[in-house]
């Protein structure tokens, strides 16, 4: 087990852990590393698979539940990523993150808000859940409160990107063409991804045509890359927890650069 934890190899690994699991296939920690790995190498269905496995032998590990709720966010299952995440008994960041975001997918703005608030009664300076309730509130067209929300995650952490790319939309919303630029130019420079700003692919469509906008995504396409370029995209996580509350660190990268850390 110690020599599939440190090899490197994702494809040499993951024989390691067949081999490991076909010897000891109730072992907690083994089924665990391979879901962790499946996610990373974003075998979706797979990792689906092993973390339930992993849940029949330890139930309700919230470390398991906060994978198996973020995986089944991603296929759009939201009512299991829901489930799942209701079983969790510490509080996680990133579990009132992602149910607030199940429940704006299915359509129910005011609980996906609610969610949020929550989150942030124990998280006050959390950047995510801050960005996902003021982008909530501009798409509610409650743009006043988008503002101050997006200005206190801002006053928080204002090396992300992604917030200040939700300051320019919320500005655009608000007829601000000139503090829009302004924003998304700070957004760029800051690498926000072309994912994160298709998040608000609505508001970008008013613009897309413009000369302007056109000039500062060609002005930015080229991004420094720090780590293998071969890697395309992959997102890293480490968890931690106690009995009351838990810590997500959290790390993508795309294309060889790291473009967003939490």
């Amino acid at each position: 087990f110690n020599k599939a934890i440190s090899e490197i190899d994702s494809l040499k690994k993951l024989k390691l852990l067949d081999q490991i699991i076909e010897l000891n296939p109730t072992r907690y920690e083994y089924i665990n590393e391979r879901a962790q790995l499946y996610y990373l190498t974003k075998d979706k269905d797979n990792a689906i698979s092993d973390f339930i496995k992993a849940l029949e032998i330890k139930p309700n590990d919230p470390t398991s539940l906060l994978y198996l709720g973020s995986l089944y966010y991603d296929t759009k299952n939201y009512d299991e990523a829901l489930n799942q995440l209701g079983k969790i008994e510490i509080d996680f960041e990133w579990k009132f993150l992602i149910q607030g975001l199940s429940w704006l997918r299915l359509g129910d703005n005011k609980k996906a808000k609610e969610i949020l608030n929550m989150g942030l009664v124990i998280f006050p300076n959390s950047t995510v859940l801050l960005n996902s309730l003021a982008d909530l509130l501009r798409k509610n067209k409650q743009l006043n409160p988008a503002l101050n929300t997006i200005y206190k995650a801002i006053q928080v952490d204002p090396d992300y990107g992604l917030l200040f790319a939700t300051l320019a939309e919320i500005k655009l919303d608000l007829g601000s063409i000139e503090d829009f630029y302004l924003n998304l130019n700070l957004a760029l420079s800051k690498n926000v991804t072309a994912t994160e700003l298709n998040s608000a692919k609505s508001v970008y469509e008013a613009v897309k045509k413009d000369s302007r906008f056109l000039e500062l995504l060609e002005k930015y396409q080229s991004k420094s890359t720090i780590v293998n370029s071969s890697i395309t995209e992959v997102d890293v996580f480490s968890i931690a927890s106690d009995e009351k509350i838990g810590f997500v660190n959290y790390l993508k990268v795309m294309h060889g650069t790291i473009v967003q850390t939490q």
